[in-house]
């Protein structure tokens, strides 16, 4: 049961703010896995739909030039970043999320 609240909160999170259902999704995720990288693997998966839902929501609120321009460089990023996922140690993996999230959270308090 407490999956699938978490996995509500994730859905109301990503719908609410853009981002952020992953973050929520993570934790939920190594419970099931039982494996860091594969949690990190498969919450990008899970975003999947939660993006298209919350992209076709706000569709009329799109400013396409800086969209495009900023998809280009994600679509290379995600490639670099799934290819060093798949090499890089789980202790390493936990310490540059940790520094990510904390980074943001502090960005979106200031």
């Amino acid at each position: 049961m407490k999956k699938y609240v978490l996995a509500i909160i994730s859905g109301i999170i990503n719908g609410m703010f853009g981002t952020g259902g992953g973050i929520i999704a993570l934790p939920m995720l190594y419970d099931i896995l039982g494996d860091t990288k594969k949690a990190h693997q498969n919450v990008v998966l899970f975003i999947l739909p939660l993006s298209i839902i919350s992209a076709v929501i706000y569709k009329k609120n799109y400013d396409i030039k800086p969209t495009v321009f900023l998809c280009a460089g994600a679509f290379l990023g995600g490639i670099a970043g799934a290819l060093i996922s798949k090499k890089i140690k789980v202790k390493y993996l936990k310490i540059i999320f940790g520094i990510v999230i904390l980074y943001i959270g502090v960005k979106s308090i200031l």
